[in-house]
């Protein structure tokens, strides 16, 4: 990753993978908090 970036700047299929990588991330940190809430609860 790190030294693919380096080769050469960014065209747009790597924005539009970093920006999809980042839904991703932000969708599984949105599950990971609804199931805490959801053992919280059970508690």
């Amino acid at each position: 990753m790190m030294a693919k970036s380096l080769n050469h700047t960014p065209s747009v299929p790597d924005w539009t993978t970093l920006e999809s990588d980042l839904s991703i991330v932000s969708l599984k940190t949105w599950e990971g908090l609804n199931t805490l809430a959801l053992l919280m609860k059970k508690h």
